[in-house]
């Protein structure tokens, strides 16, 4: 951190935590609330108060000297309208926020003198914005509530359309459009008297179904294909149906847009919305993302058929990879009623084709429907229908483990037991009271999840039950922790130091350079042999949080680095304890096997054999460096 800022030449000073009397708290606090909406990593944040100080230094451009605004005319000057600045700063230094309604005659002068311009994109932008502000001043409140948050092409949308003028300006509503038909109520809007219009309009069985719009593409390497430039960069999907509304305020005809919504009240949250769409008559769900065969051997592919409407008729299959097969090959569903669920088992047999994918699909009359039902719900975004594609990835791995019963616990959550699962084993999730040593006997490997350091205050009492459980002949292996406060003495037998920052401690190109530093270890050699094969086709990285340097008592497996950075040997340790082994490893395995890499799954299945017999039996080398201690 550089101590000179203040009296460098060129560089502004900025105070951040400045307060703002008109929200009532400072930009400090609101940058706390809005970090604190990053639920999936733990970002929450205590708001600060006082002063703190950014610094900004021009690159390009004209300089700057007080603010990074300097210079920058925002007034209507900007636009060749001069005259319009005294217009609205009479509105401004008028306005009662006690009667905001006093307003409205100004603002609908100002509308019509907006009108009077040239079309452009300030000139459109500004007259929204006074449309708005006419109808925030008069306190008038319209909705459109759906009575279903899911409609199928074809249907009826059946909507309760809420009018409030919650001022003495008069309004009327003059009519309203949806979906291409017109309706013209000509109703008065009196003071604070609701108005609630019932109604109900054909959905076009051309209807386009509408989940999230970044999603409609396969995407390419780290970016969403979108083919509608307009939508980029817009946070939601844009409302599946709009009531294109015609009021009359005091003589002027002002429209207004508004979404077709879904709302209900919930025992605890109270008034609940999300956005209304469409979606397919049927939706088929496979159990799992990646389905992983073992040399070949058959498995049963389970599949959730989910009714988007009443009563639906019609034949599921299987689209398989080249020469495999299903029992049966394809299955008749019916369902009554929307919502309705059914699911039903097929055995796959994969062929010697490798890989491929596994698609779902129903066939109701001509029509083939292949699209999966997902849903996110949470409080504090927006509830989303996602509606991807029903594909599966399919994996026959050659491959052999020589373990049967895995103990997991779980840190800040993963999908690995599943994974592992997925090879035919036995995975036991184990929570602080099970890790007992009578618990532990009989497992040939516990797995401890991705941060479980970081995230579970009680892991450092239960060392000793590890230990105890390593030194009779089992393995426990550690995934990533993040690094900062990292003790090693609450977790791993030996001494292990990081650095504590992230980007010296991590490989983020998949693709990178994978060397075995120990190629007859017997981690790289049974009960698969490991070659530079098995670390093709990673996804994302390669690992994170790599140690920096480590106890003689390790042996370093592998190294890889990203381009023009040194190499880091630390994301795959092994040491022997007692009869058993302690693994340390950065290795990304809680990305790789969910995606259903192979030699990754290969890779780890070694790992979780450490503890065989046979692989006792085999003694890794003592290579000069690989096991001497790092500085």
């Amino acid at each position: 951190w550089d101590k000179d800022l203040d009296s460098r030449e060129g560089v502004i000073k900025i105070d951040v935590g400045a307060f703002n009397p008109l929200l009532g708290e400072s930009y400090t606090e609101m940058a706390a609330r809005s970090r604190s909406m990053h639920k999936s990593q733990g970002f929450g944040s205590i708001g600060s108060r006082g002063n703190s100080f950014e610094y900004l230094k021009v690159v390009e451009g004209l300089p700057a000297t007080t603010t990074i605004f300097a210079g920058i005319d925002i007034t209507w000057n900007r636009i060749g309208h001069p005259e319009m600045i005294p217009v609205v700063d009479a509105i401004i230094s008028d306005y009662d926020p006690e009667k905001p309604y006093l307003s409205v005659p100004a603002l609908l002068a100002l509308k019509e003198r907006l009108e009077e311009m040239d079309e452009g994109f300030w000139r459109d932008m500004k007259l929204a914005e006074v449309d708005g502000l006419i109808f925030a001043c008069s306190g008038l409140y319209a909705a459109v509530w759906a009575d279903d948050y899911a409609l199928v092409p074809g249907s009826n949308l059946t909507f309760s359309m809420e009018v409030v003028n919650r001022s003495p300006v008069s309004w009327q509503l003059q009519g309203y459009t949806i979906e291409g038909r017109q309706s013209k109520p000509e109703i008065d809007l009196k003071e604070n008297t609701k108005v609630v219009i019932r109604d109900s309009v054909e959905v076009s069985i051309d209807k386009k179904i509408t989940g999230p719009y970044w999603l409609e593409e396969p995407p390419s390497l780290g970016m969403y294909t979108v083919n509608d430039l307009q939508l980029i960069g817009s946070p939601e999907n844009q409302a599946a149906f709009v009531v294109s509304a015609t009021f009359v305020v005091n003589g002027a005809t002002i429209k207004k847009q508004i979404p077709v919504f879904y709302h209900w009240r919930d025992r605890v949250n109270g008034e609940m919305v999300r956005p209304l769409t469409v979606v397919p008559p049927v939706f088929v769900n496979l159990s799992n993302p990646v389905y992983i065969f073992r040399n070949s051997q058959a498995k049963e592919v389970a599949v959730d058929i989910i009714a988007g409407q009443d009563s639906i008729a019609g034949t599921l299959v299987l689209d398989l990879p080249q020469g495999w097969t299903s029992s049966p090959t394809s299955l008749a569903v019916s369902l009554h009623k929307k919502w309705q669920t059914r699911t039903v088992t097929f055995t796959v047999t994969p062929s010697t084709t490798a890989s491929g994918t596994i698609s779902a699909r129903v066939a109701l009359g001509d029509n083939q429907y292949g699209r999966s039902l997902q849903t996110i719900a949470y409080t504090h975004i927006p509830y989303q229908i996602m509606l991807p594609v029903a594909n599966s990835r399919a994996e026959n791995l050659n491959i052999k483990v020589m373990a049967e019963s895995i103990g997991y616990i779980m840190g800040a959550g993963d999908q690995v037991p599943e994974a592992l699962e997925q090879l035919g084993l036995n995975v036991l999730v184990m929570g602080e009271t099970d890790i007992t040593p009578q618990n532990l006997k009989g497992l040939d490997a516990v797995v401890v999840g991705i941060r479980a350091a970081n995230t579970l205050s009680w892991l450092p009492a239960k060392k000793p039950v590890l230990l105890e459980y390593m030194a009779n002949g089992g393995t426990v292996v550690m995934q990533y922790n993040t690094t900062r406060n990292i003790n090693w003495q609450d977790f791993a037998p030996y001494e292990l130091k990081f650095t504590g920052r992230s980007a010296d401690s991590r490989v983020a190109d998949e693709n990178s350079e994978v060397l075995i530093l120990a190629p007859d270890h017997v981690v790289m050699n049974y009960p698969n042999k490991i070659t530079p094969a098995d670390f093709k086709n990673w996804v994302q990285e390669r690992g994170l949080y790599f140690p920096a340097a480590w106890d003689e008592h390790y042996t370093a497996v592998l190294s890889a680095h990203d381009v023009d950075e040194p190499a880091k040997d630390g994301g795959l340790l092994i040491a022997a304890y007692g009869q058993g082994h302690f693994v340390y490893t950065g290795y990304s395995w809680f990305r790789e096997l969910p995606a259903g890499v192979p030699g990754a799954y290969r890779i780890f299945a070694n790992i979780l054999s450490l503890s065989n017999t046979t692989a006792r039996q085999i003694k890794p080398q003592k290579e000069e460096g690989k096991k001497k201690k790092k500085n």
